[in-house]
């Protein structure tokens, strides 16, 4: 007489829910960074970095509101070594390389710079592909959080052109106020401040009627 079949027990691994996968953690910088956010690096340039915005620099789009790109690879370094590295000589400010922490590549730059006027300004840069992420917003924010937290300074401003939206609008998402237009050199200019508690915040250009 056959017995009837039972049925087959499924293996269960009673302990897979107490043994979660661990995260992924991103690779450790190979430089030592000034700032870091979620997903950003930023460092201090150095003149081995010609390259680099040099390339930044060559893409029409990239320049398109600032017309300042470069006649070539000597020119880049001249800039690196007249221009923005001097910056670093003043704490707390310079134009600072960004890296996308997921894979250490190089996409712009970011970070506050003292004008003759005393002003210090928010300016950043990023590279056409790495445009509709929210990366400039990220490095924006950190640049202003370290400029009025740390370094206690007073007021931070940023300029952009009438017609850059895309940077306008990574300004005000930053929480900085618009305060009017004004004149960069001999270009009109939206200008937004960002206050700190320092003594002095308040200080403000006369926008243009």
């Amino acid at each position: 007489m056959l017995r009837p079949r039972g049925r087959r027990r499924r293996y269960r691994d009673t302990n897979a829910s107490e043994c979660p996968v661990p995260p992924v953690e991103p690779p450790a910088p190979p430089f030592d960074p000034v700032l870091q956010t979620e997903r950003l690096w930023l460092r201090a340039f150095s003149l081995q970095d010609a390259a680099l915005v040099y390339s930044l620099n060559s893409d029409p789009e990239v320049v398109r509101f600032t017309a300042d790109p470069f006649r070539d690879l000597a020119h880049a370094e001249q800039v690196l070594r007249d221009v923005i590295l001097p910056q670093y000589r003043l704490p707390g400010m310079g134009r600072l390389a960004l890296h996308r922490r997921r894979d250490g590549a190089f996409i712009g730059w970011c970070g506050l710079k003292r004008g003759a006027d005393g002003d210090v300004d928010l300016g950043y840069r990023l590279a056409r592909a790495a445009w509709g992420e929210g990366l400039a917003t990220e490095a924006a924010q950190a640049c202003l959080a370290q400029g009025l937290g740390p370094l206690r300074l007073p007021r931070i401003i940023g300029r952009a052109s009438i017609e850059n939206v895309a940077s306008i609008a990574v300004l005000r998402k930053c929480g900085m106020q618009h305060v009017g237009r004004t004149l960069d050199g001999d270009e009109v200019v939206e200008t937004f401040e960002a206050l700190g508690s320092a003594p002095g915040a308040g200080k403000d250009r006369e926008p243009i009627r």
